[in-house]
C-alpha cells in the first residue's frame, strides 16, 4: 500500500506542483522533513505539519504562481507528504484505534460516496476513455470554454479536500489522548498563527502585493500566509476562541503567548475584510461566554466575572472597527451590507452575490437530487446553468455554502451523510464537555466556540479550494473529542456493523447506478455539446499572422476543430517551422471524428518536406451542410526554447491556415 501512495504521490507531483527551481528549493526540504519525522517520530511529525501548514499557503505567489496557473495547494501537498511518511512508518506502530468512533461510520460512507462520483465523473470529462474514447482529449466542458483537463483537475482536488480532514482525524486523535501532547499541539499552532500574523503586519503597514494575490491587492485585503482574506479570517475566527480557552486553562508561557495571539488577531482582524468569519468570531464568543457560565463545579460570581470577560471581547473587537473605521477595509464592507437597511444595497450585493451561486446549486440539485452533477462538478456546470437559468453572470465560484455544494454535487445521498457526521460530531461535543475534568473545560469550551466559529463559515464558503482550513477544523474536532474521552467511546456490535456493511454496499452500487446512468447522457460531454452548441475545438493556440498577413495557429501533438462543411471539399493549408525539417520531415494525419471521438476516420495524410506551405485537400461530399469535427495528429513538435533559445516554450505541431471550401 505504501508503494502504490508512493507512486501516487510522484504522479501527482509531477502533474499538479508546479517544477520552478526556486519554488521548489523552498517546499522541497519542508516536504522530506515532514515525510522523515512522520515516518520515523509521528508525534513529532504531526508536530511540524500543524506548524507549517498556516505558514506555506501563500508560497507559489512569491513565484509569479497564481490561480491562473494550475497547481496544486502547498497544503495540500505537505498533507500528502505527512501522510506517505506515516504510511511508510506504520507498520508495527502502536497508533490507537480511533475507527471505533461512531463518527467514522457516515465519514467512510460520505468518502465512499465521494470516491464513486469522483471515478465516474473523471470518466465523464476523459469522455469515457478508454471505454468509449481512444485518448484523454482536452475537450471543452462548458460554455466558458472550460478544457477537460481543468474539470478533471477540480474532480481530484475536491476528492482530495473531503479527504485531508478525516484522515488527519484518524491519525492525529490517539496522538491527542496524551495531555502533554494536547499541549505542545496548541503551543506549535499558536506560534505558527503569531508568525502568521507577523507577516499580516507586514502587508499591513509595508506592503500589501507582499505575498498577495493581484485580486485581492486590488480590493485592498491581506492574506497573511493564507491562501486568501476568507480563509485568514476564517482561521482567526476560530482562533481567538481557542486562544482564550488556553489562556484561561494554562499557566506562564503558553498563557501570555495565547493572550498576545488574541491582542494580536482582533489588531489584524479589520484589514482582513471578510464579513463571514467576523459574523463566525461573534458567534464564537457568545458560545464561549454561555459555556463558561454553564460550567456547574465554578461559583456564580467567578462565572458571571469570566463571561464578563469574554463578552467584552465582542465589545472591543466593535470598538476596533469604530476607530479604523475610515480605513479598515472589513468596517466599510459592513458598512456597505448596513445599507441594505436603508434600500442603499440589493440583497444580492449583501450576499456579495451569493443568490445566483445558491440559486444555481439548488437547480443542480432538483435535476438530480439522488447524486447530484458529480464530485468537482459544481463550479464546471456552473456557467451552464447560469445560461439555464437565464442569469447573465460571468464568475465563477463555489457554491459558497457548504451544504449546498454537497448537495449540488453529491446529491441529497452525500448530504444525508454530512448531516449524519455533523450529528455524531455533536453528541460527541456534548459528551465530552460532561467528562471533561474542571481543569480543561475552559480550553474545551474555547475549542466548541471555535467550531461555531467555522459552522457560521460554513454557511457562507465551502473551503474546498483552501486545504489548510479543512485542517483546521478538523485538528479542533480531534481536540474536542480528546479532551473528554477519558471514558473512552462505545463502538456498535458486530451484528450492526455487519448489517450497516451490507446496506453500506447497496447503496454505494445504487448511487453508482444512478450516477453513472446521468453521466454517460445527460450529464455526457456528447449531450452537454449538442444540448449547449458548444463548437469542440482543442489543441490550436492564439491567432497570429505571417508577416504578409495570412492568418495561423499553431497546433500541438494533437488538435481537432469543428466545421461547417460549406461545399464538399475543403483545403487545409498546413506549415511546419522544425529546423530539421528537410531531413526528417513532418507527418500530418487528418481524421474526421466519428460518433464523438468513438472512432475516425482517416481522410489522408499530409507530408511536409520543407517550411513553405503546403495543402492538403479532403472531399467529405456526404456532409455538405453538416457540422462536422476533424482530428489532426503530428509526427512530432518541437520546442522553440530548447531548439532556439528564442523565448517561446510551447510544444509546436504545425501551422493550420485558414480552411477554405471548394
Amino acid at each position: 500500500m505504501t508503494l502504490a501512495a508512493g507512486a501516487a504521490f510522484c504522479l501527482f507531483y509531477v502533474k499538479y506542483v508546479p517544477l520552478v527551481g526556486p519554488f521548489q528549493a523552498i517546499l522541497a526540504p519542508i516536504l522530506l522533513a515532514v515525510f522523515a519525522l512522520a515516518a520515523t517520530r509521528p508525534e513529532w511529525g504531526a508536530l511540524y505539519f500543524v506548524f507549517c501548514f498556516p505558514l506555506i499557503n501563500n508560497l507559489p505567489y512569491f513565484f509569479g504562481i497564481f490561480g491562473d496557473t494550475p497547481h496544486a495547494p502547498t497544503a495540500l501537498v505537505l498533507f500528502l507528504a505527512f501522510l506517505l511518511g506515516w504510511l511508510a512508518g506504520r507498520a508495527g506502530r502502536n497508533s490507537g484505534n480511533p475507527t471505533s468512533h461512531p463518527v467514522v461510520r457516515p465519514l467512510a460512507l460520505f468518502l465512499a460516496v465521494a470516491g464513486v462520483s469522483g471515478i465516474l465523473t473523471f470518466l465523464r470529462f476523459s469522455n469515457f476513455f478508454p471505454f468509449r474514447s481512444r485518448a484523454i482529449y482536452e475537450l471543452i466542458v462548458n460554455v466558458n470554454g472550460v478544457r477537460a483537463g481543468g474539470a478533471l483537475m477540480s474532480d481530484v482536488f475536491t476528492f482530495l479536500n473531503y479527504l485531508i480532514g478525516p484522515v488527519l482525524f484518524v491519525i492525529i486523535l490517539p496522538l491527542l489522548a496524551d495531555p502533554k501532547f494536547v499541549r505542545r499541539v496548541l503551543v506549535a499552532l499558536s506560534s505558527s498563527a503569531l508568525l502568521a500574523l507577523v507577516f499580516s503586519a507586514v502587508q499591513k503597514y509595508h506592503s500589501l502585493s507582499l505575498g498577495n494575490t493581484p485580486f485581492f491587492i486590488r480590493l485592498n485585503q491581506i492574506n497573511a500566509t493564507f491562501k486568501d482574506p476568507n480563509s485568514f479570517g476564517a482561521f482567526l475566527s476560530c482562533l481567538i476562541p481557542v486562544a482564550l480557552g488556553a489562556a484561561l486553562t494554562y499557566r506562564r508561557g503558553l498563557r501570555w503567548l495565547s493572550v498576545l495571539l488574541v491582542a494580536f488577531s482582533l489588531l489584524m482582524f479589520p484589514a482582513v475584510g471578510s464579513r463571514g468569519p467576523l459574523g463566525g468570531l461573534v458567534v464564537s464568543m457568545v458560545v464561549l461566554a454561555l459555556l463558561a457560565v454553564g460550567r456547574r463545579e465554578v461559583p456564580l460570581e467567578k462565572k458571571l466575572i469570566r463571561a464578563a470577560a469574554l463578552l467584552s471581547v465582542v465589545a472591543v473587537l466593535i470598538v476596533l472597527l469604530l476607530v479604523f473605521q475610515s480605513q479598515s477595509i472589513l468596517a466599510k464592507r459592513v458598512g456597505t451590507s448596513l445599507g441594505l437597511f436603508s434600500e442603499a444595497t440589493t440583497p444580492s450585493a449583501f450576499f456579495n452575490w451569493r443568490l445566483v451561486f445558491w440559486k444555481a446549486a439548488v437547480s443542480m440539485t432538483g435535476d438530480y437530487p439522488l447524486t447530484g452533477v458529480g464530485l468537482g462538478a459544481y463550479i464546471i456546470e456552473l456557467p451552464n446553468y447560469f445560461r439555464h437559468l437565464g442569469l447573465h453572470f460571468k464568475a465563477t465560484d463555489s457554491a459558497l455554502n457548504y451544504p449546498l455544494q454537497v448537495a449540488a454535487e453529491l446529491g441529497l445521498v452525500g448530504l444525508l451523510f454530512v448531516v449524519w457526521a455533523a450529528v455524531e460530531i455533536l453528541r460527541q461535543l456534548i459528551r465530552s464537555w460532561r467528562a471533561c475534568p474542571p481543569e480543561r473545560k475552559y480550553l474545551l469550551a474555547g475549542v466548541i466556540a471555535g467550531l461555531g466559529a467555522f459552522a457560521v463559515n460554513l454557511m457562507f464558503q465551502t473551503y474546498i479550494g483552501s486545504f489548510e482550513i479543512k485542517a483546521t477544523l478538523w485538528l479542533l474536532i480531534a481536540l474536542a473529542f480528546a479532551l473528554g474521552a477519558a471514558g473512552g467511546w462505545p463502538a456498535p456490535p458486530e451484528k450492526t456493523r455487519r448489517n450497516s456493511g451490507y446496506l453500506a454496499l447497496a447503496l454505494l452500487l445504487g448511487f453508482g447506478a444512478v450516477h453513472g446512468w446521468n453521466s454517460a447522457h445527460s450529464l455526457s460531454l456528447e449531450r452537454r455539446t449538442a444540448d449547449l452548441v458548444i463548437r469542440q475545438e482543442f489543441g490550436l493556440d492564439r491567432v497570429e499572422q505571417t508577416p504578409d498577413g495570412r492568418e495561423f495557429r499553431w497546433s500541438g501533438k494533437r488538435a481537432a476543430l469543428t466545421l461547417t462543411m460549406a461545399k464538399p471539399t475543403l483545403e487545409m493549408p498546413l506549415l511546419a517551422a522544425h529546423p530539421d525539417i528537410r531531413e526528417n520531415p513532418v507527418r500530418v494525419r487528418v481524421y474526421r471524428v466519428v460518433g464523438f471521438f468513438r472512432g475516425k476516420q482517416l481522410l489522408g495524410e499530409v507530408t511536409i518536406r520543407d517550411s513553405s506551405w503546403t495543402t492538403g485537400r479532403f472531399s467529405l461530399p456526404e456532409e455538405t451542410g453538416h457540422d462536422i469535427i476533424l482530428l489532426l495528429e503530428v509526427s512530432r513538435t518541437w520546442n522553440p526554447l530548447k531548439a532556439l533559445g528564442t523565448p517561446d516554450p510551447r510544444n509546436l505541431g504545425v501551422a493550420v491556415g485558414k480552411i477554405e471550401f471548394l
